[in-house]
């Protein structure tokens, strides 16, 4: 049991560079800094990609809604025969989203 659990990470970090340093000598500086410096990659990817799944559900958003009121509108037009002209929104949303 340490008295400091929070500097054990440290330590530990200290004993592999030591290490490291035993074995390899001067190439272990650079290798660890290239490690650290690529610690905010995957971060960075997360965010890319949290960006493109928002967007793309926004656009699945967009073409489900103009569904919904596709449907309400033959509803319409089942109930009273009227047309409203709500399938080319539908059209442009599967556009937007890379469908036909």
């Amino acid at each position: 049991m340490t008295l400091y659990p929070s500097l054990t990470p440290l330590a530990l970090s200290a004993t592999a560079g030591y290490a490291l340093w035993q074995l390899l000598g001067p190439t272990s500086i650079f290798s660890m800094v290239v490690m650290i410096a690529q610690l905010p990659a995957p971060a960075k990817l997360a965010s890319l990609s949290l960006g493109i799944q928002r967007s793309s559900a926004k656009a699945a958003d967009e073409r489900v809604g103009a569904v919904v009121e596709a449907i309400s509108a033959l509803r319409i037009t089942k109930a009273f025969g009227e047309f409203s002209p709500k399938f080319s929104s539908i059209d442009q949303a599967d556009k937007v989203l890379g469908y036909w």
